[in-house]
């Protein structure tokens, strides 16, 4: 699995100890990142993408610490088929942009000393965003460390790693950032700049049949770096960093998503009604238990054979999370 970095300059393998560090928190900083998700059956070209754009705001305060806003907005989504007609294969496109406005979903700071950068949950609803685990909202997270020297390890949400290289990385404006490898990984840190994966990288795992990638990371308006590839599956992304799509098609009406009773033992009850979508459950460890396909109507699912404790669920329609919520599975029948 690689990704392709874009800088204007090829990637220098000298050593960055020793230098300057590079604040993260630059005001002006953007960062648009889209995801990848497949369509149909695994051997079918058929994807979702999903663009997403995350932001650094002003100063807030949130319990006497001092924290720089981070707002979240949906930019735009595509849908490719691949089906089959009259024995050629056609491609049907959907494409639309989303006219939303930024929402705060929460706060980073920095410790500039210790080179490590925080990330506190602000967002007591939900969001949409392609997370592999979400920060307990209120509770302050290290996001990145900095400092971090070869051999030394990192807890991420599907593993828990080493630091392969540290190398550094010129950028367009002249500057020359440590950038980090981890072992069994296909994300780089750069410093000031955040991960491969996007902003919020290291809440991310690496997905072999999904995943997101940093689509463009600009500082004042200025292009300092680009990532074309989300994973070997994917074709390099040609769209240009700041482009949206161009035609404006409404989204779907709302769907209507009922799950009962709650706490369960073996079996749910779901009535649904909208657009046709699908109904994802995970484990606690965000592991997948199973995946049923709604329509309008009531229905049974079972999950017998599930140990008792949490579950969360997604209500997704045209490879978009459109709901989300949380199970709690009892011994027994309720």
């Amino acid at each position: 699995m690689t990704r392709a970095l874009i800088i204007g300059c090829f990637l220098t393998a000298t050593l960055a100890f020793g230098q300057d560090y590079t604040p993260f928190l630059t005001s002006g900083a953007v960062w648009n990142e889209v995801c990848y998700e497949p369509a149909g059956e695994p051997s079918s070209p058929s994807h979702y993408l999903h663009g997403y754009q995350l932001a650094i705001g002003s100063d807030t305060l949130v319990d006497e610490q001092i924290y720089r806003r981070v707002t979240y907005r949906r930019t735009w989504y595509q849908a490719k088929q691949y089906v089959v007609e009259n024995m050629e294969t056609v491609v049907h496109l959907t494409a639309y942009n989303y006219e939303e406005a930024p929402i705060l979903i929460g706060g980073l700071r920095e410790d500039t000393l210790a080179r490590r950068v925080y990330f506190i949950n602000l967002s007591a609803g939900d969001w949409t965003y392609e997370l592999q685990v979400n920060a307990p909202a209120g509770e302050e997270i290290l996001l990145y460390d900095f400092s971090l020297e070869v051999g030394e390890t990192i807890d991420f949400p599907d593993q828990t790693t080493t630091v392969t290289s540290v190398f550094n990385t010129p950028l367009p404006d002249g500057s020359v950032r440590p950038t980090y490898q981890f072992a069994g990984s296909d994300r780089l840190w750069i410093e000031g700049v955040g991960g491969s994966l996007g902003l919020l990288d290291p809440l991310r795992g690496d997905f072999l049949e999904s995943g997101c990638v940093l689509r463009c990371f600009f500082e004042q308006g200025d292009l300092l770096a680009s990532f074309t590839q989300l994973s070997f599956a994917v074709p390099p992304l040609t769209d240009a960093c700041d482009a949206l799509l161009s035609n404006l098609v409404p989204p779907a009406r709302p769907a209507v998503l009922e799950l009962w009773p709650n706490p369960f033992g073996e079996a749910l009850t779901v009535r649904f009604d909208g657009p046709a979508g699908e109904l994802r459950v995970f484990n606690a460890l965000g592991q997948p238990v199973g995946t049923w396909p709604l329509t309008t109507g009531t229905q049974m699912i079972s999950l017998e054979g599930q140990a008792p404790g949490w579950y969360f669920y997604q209500l997704r329609q045209q490879g978009q999370v459109v709901q989300r919520g949380q199970l709690l599975r009892v011994s027994g029948d309720q």
